[in-house]
């Protein structure tokens, strides 16, 4: 019996999958799929999930018996930390996370049918026992990648992959040293280029990957695109270029999603695939996987800095394992590239390519006082509530200047969040938010500067693109930016002071020479920056 903590997408695909396998396993063998006893949900004071009481741990009597497993569907450390803070009870030797669990249930029905193969009412899941029970007991990396040659001489790279997931789950050392092990050193020429990510629209990645493709499509290569769905005010998609939609999520159905994959790759003879978002986690590792599996090329671009990759997943030699198997990592400084380097990873810096005209003149500017902010709607990455901040302080100087933020929303709590703040502040008359905007006419043409408050950043478009018009920035520092090193047209302040960012605006539209200066210098760093022949790196890249 166990107690699964969670009722998000993740526990509905859980509970799913259990159910499922009471389906199709023999009668003998259902003893082996737990039972539900109920769920847990912070957010909720009562009710019923797939026929089980939810129940919010503040009604739990956590001295009762009966607590002997609960599975952390997510956030299995905040767990932990909150059951101590709030409820004084140290759940560490009863909490177990969702993939130590499955893998768990899994091991133990491949062990049963290593011992005795059973019926299954599942081709698929049949199919997933055969190939994971051929390869449970290798024990080197070498045993496993001597195993995993054999079995493409037998199975489909999806089918395998499906069986590597089933066996190993989120715990892919020593499957990535394996596949050191088989990834072929005489790739074939690349022809045919595939770039993925997830959407087409609002972020500054969707916008490169829009720039890049017609660049490599001029460099002579063929290329497609494939994207998890199709939206409305998608970035432009180059006429040539094939695409694909696969909209099937690795945790709901691994097979499905590597199937559909193989496919598309051998169908259309994809020499290699370029990975953009996502770039990190296990449907990414097990995507890289495949392609090593198929025999293909794959490159990744990063589209963030160590900086900020650090902060999120951790230091780079314990989490960044998967990218060893990249014929190429691409990074957006230099400073990367010699850190990712120092690990071991092979990796090159290729900045983002430009896609607007490239002569634009200034018009006319500082004579309105517009600021504007641009970016996705979101504290934690963009620490977008630092406008508020900003114009407060402006306004305590006795400044007539107004903001725009320009931006789509990511979630709604970001966007309540901001506008409570803003009403709390008065600050309605001269802060304006505005959606996701694709011409960026309509964003840059008619501003005087463009502030940025993010924590931290890859290559920010919006950068390029405020230069393009001749428009000055002031931001709080990322001393590690292609565009900050160089210097020209910013101003940087300390991060997170927002009364320094404030009077450097002030300062700056009291200062008509020095504006003019940081325009000039803006519009003639990107003029520098066009020269850049990025299809060329590229093409260096793919060779």
């Amino acid at each position: 019996m166990i107690i699964i903590w969670g009722t998000g997408k993740r526990a509905k695909e859980f509970v799913s999958l259990l159910e499922k396998y009471r389906l199709v396993l023999p009668q003998s063998l259902k003893k082996i799929i737990p039972e539900i006893d109920f769920f847990i949900d912070s957010n909720s004071d009562s009710g019923v999930f797939f026929g089980k009481k939810v129940k919010n741990p503040k009604d739990i009597k956590w001295d009762e018996d009966g607590l002997k497993c609960i599975v952390a569907i997510a956030a299995y450390n905040s767990i932990i930390e909150s059951a101590i803070k709030k409820y004084g009870i140290e759940l560490h030797k009863v909490l177990v996370p969702y993939d130590r669990e499955m893998d768990r249930i899994d091991r133990l029905l491949i062990e049963e049918y290593r011992k005795k193969p059973f019926p299954v009412n599942d081709d698929i899941f049949l199919q997933t026992l055969k190939i994971s029970s051929k390869l449970i007991s290798c024990k080197t990396s070498k045993e496993l990648a001597v195993k995993l040659v054999e079995l493409k001489e037998h199975y489909r790279a999806a089918q395998i992959c499906h069986a590597l997931f089933f066996l190993y789950h989120n715990d892919t050392r020593e499957l990535v040293n394996a596949m050191m092990l088989i990834k072929s050193q005489k790739l074939k020429t690349v022809n045919h280029v595939c770039m993925v990510c997830a959407v087409m629209r609002n972020g500054g990645a969707e916008k490169v990957v829009s720039n890049l493709m017609p660049i490599i499509v001029n460099e002579g290569y063929k290329v497609s695109l494939i994207t998890k769905k199709e939206e409305k005010d998608e970035y432009p998609i180059c006429q040539v270029v094939d695409r694909y939609i696969i909209e099937d999520s690795f945790y709901k159905s691994s097979f499905s999603f590597c199937d559909k994959y193989e496919k598309i790759i051998l169908d259309n003879k994809i020499d290699a695939l370029c990975i953009h978002i996502p770039y990190f986690g296990i449907e990414y590792e097990y995507l890289v996987m495949l392609c090593v599996l198929l025999g293909i090329k794959v490159y990744t671009q990063n589209h963030t800095s160590i900086d900020v990759f650090t902060r999120r997943y951790g230091n780079i030699k314990e989490c960044a394992h998967i990218y060893k198997l990249l014929d190429y990592l691409i990074t957006l400084s230099k400073y990367d590239e010699e850190q990712w380097n120092s690990i071991g990873i092979n990796a090159k810096c290729i900045t983002n390519p430009v896609g607007m005209e490239k002569n634009i003149n200034i018009s006319g500017k500082n004579n309105r006082h517009k600021i504007i902010w641009v970016g996705r709607i979101n504290n934690t990455v963009k620490a977008v509530n630092s406008c508020v901040w900003i114009m407060r302080e402006l306004r305590n100087l006795g400044s007539d200047a107004t903001l725009t933020i320009f931006g789509a929303v990511d979630a709604q709590k970001d966007i309540e969040i901001l506008k409570k703040l803003i009403h709390e502040n008065a600050l309605e008359s001269i802060i304006c938010i505005n959606d996701f905007v694709s011409n960026p006419d309509e964003i840059y043409a008619d501003a005087d500067v463009m502030i940025m408050t993010s924590p931290g950043e890859g290559f920010p478009m919006v950068l390029l693109e405020s230069k393009a018009y001749g428009l000055p920035t002031v931001m709080f520092d990322l001393p590690y930016l292609y565009f900050v090193e160089e210097g020209k047209g910013i101003i940087t302040v300390t991060q997170g002071d927002h009364k320094q960012m404030a009077n450097e605006i002030f300062n700056l539209f009291q200062n008509e020479e020095k504006y003019k200066k940081l325009s000039k210098e803006a519009l003639e760093s990107y003029k520098e920056y066009c020269k850049i022949d990025i299809g060329a790196k590229w093409k260096e890249i793919l060779s």
